[in-house]
């Protein structure tokens, strides 16, 4: 296996994991979202469940004490809010906090699946029933503020009091605390499920992130191992030729760390230790040729030398015979030269001699 591939699949190990990792860590964060979503709703839900239990009972309380204290309808325009007027204003005010509070559950409905969303479905009948209520208690409570425009203020407490009082409290009353405590109760499991799905998820990053950094030191350790012992091995051969052993190899036949790239550059390696060892083998038969030739050479040229010695010694031997050729010529030349005058004197002297002599009247020794 090469190391391009080893390296190709250790990063596609990696990758995977990373998109794992992401996909888990995605569908994590959906959830949290969907939770969080969740709990949004549901607080939206209380919020305006609270509102609505504390709108019906102003109401109520609001209507009790308008019928409380007879008063002509000029007077008791400007009586602290006790009016009709003000009646059905909270009257109103509780219709949209019921609108809100059924448009509340059904996008907690349309967010749920399974059976979340047929609790929620219950808590929307839930609903109807105290909107089937709350207007039961609006028609009696309208029963009675006509019972006491019409004068009869104790007939239309006592109407007040029998029914819409104890409908309130019975019924009504009963229908908004299950509503309550039941998006209460929901709430407080959502935001329990909120706390445990994010230690879950950051459980989750932790080990994931450990599990990734655990195998990438282990796939950096695999690789540092595949590149560095291989480099380790070119470099002691590089080493070994450089100091002058050039039989050295390197083994990369059966071994593990000799794979692929580097296994093909072992066996570059090995070719160019053979082929610098067949050219210093050729240098050295050269070289051994070389040193022959130049022996002959320095033989051959000691003979020369010699050779001119003696040419020279004879030359100076020539030298010195042409020399001496030279004044033996040129003394027989100048006794030749000094012969011929000589040789007429003696011959006049010796003709003297003997015309004296044979005169007879010359003493000899006189002559001498």
């Amino acid at each position: 296996m090469t190391i391009r591939l080893k390296m190709f699949i250790m990063l596609t190990m990696i990758a995977a994991l990373t998109v794992v990792t992401l996909v888990v860590l995605y569908i994590g964060i959906k959830r949290e979202e969907r939770l969080i979503t969740s709990s949004a709703l549901s607080q939206d839900v209380l919020e305006n469940s609270l509102l609505l239990s504390g709108g019906l009972y102003r109401y109520f309380m609001k209507a009790y004490d308008y019928m409380a204290v007879p008063h002509s309808l000029s007077a008791a325009e400007g009586d602290n809010g006790r009016t009709p007027a003000h009646l059905q204003s909270i009257e109103k005010n509780n219709a949209l906090i019921l609108d809100r509070l059924e448009h509340g559950i059904h996008k907690e409905i349309a967010h749920l699946e399974g059976a979340e969303k047929i609790e929620e479905e219950s808590e929307l009948q839930l609903l109807q029933e105290i909107r089937v209520a709350y207007s039961e208690s609006l028609d009696d409570i309208r029963q009675a503020l006509r019972l006491y425009n019409a004068g009869d203020q104790k007939q239309a407490l006592q109407f007040l009091q029998n029914t819409t009082e104890a409908q309130f409290k019975e019924q009504l009353r009963g229908l908004l605390h299950t509503l309550v405590e039941g998006e209460r109760r929901e709430v407080a499991e959502i935001d329990a499920m909120l706390i445990r799905s994010g230690e879950r998820l950051t459980l989750l990053v932790i080990a994931t992130s450990l599990f990734t950094l655990a195998l990438s030191i282990f796939i950096v350790g695999i690789m540092m191992r595949a590149i560095t012992q291989p480099v380790q091995k070119l470099m002691q051969g590089t080493l070994a030729i450089s100091a002058g052993d050039l039989s050295y190899r390197i083994s990369h036949d059966g071994t593990e760390t000799m794979t692929g790239e580097f296994s093909e550059l072992a066996k570059c390696f090995n070719k160019m230790a053979a082929d610098l060892m067949s050219q210093r083998d050729a240098l050295l038969i050269t070289q051994s040729s070389l040193e022959r030739k130049n022996t002959e050479l320095s033989i051959e040229i000691s003979e020369r030398i010699q050779a001119e010695d003696k040419a020279r010694q004879h030359q100076a031997q020539l030298a010195h015979v042409l020399r001496l050729s030279t004044v033996s010529e040129i003394a027989t030349s100048i006794a030749h030269e000094i012969n011929n005058p000589l040789s007429v004197i003696i011959n006049y002297t010796r003709g003297c001699e003997r015309r004296l002599v044979a005169a007879g009247d010359i003493d000899k020794s006189a002559l001498k």
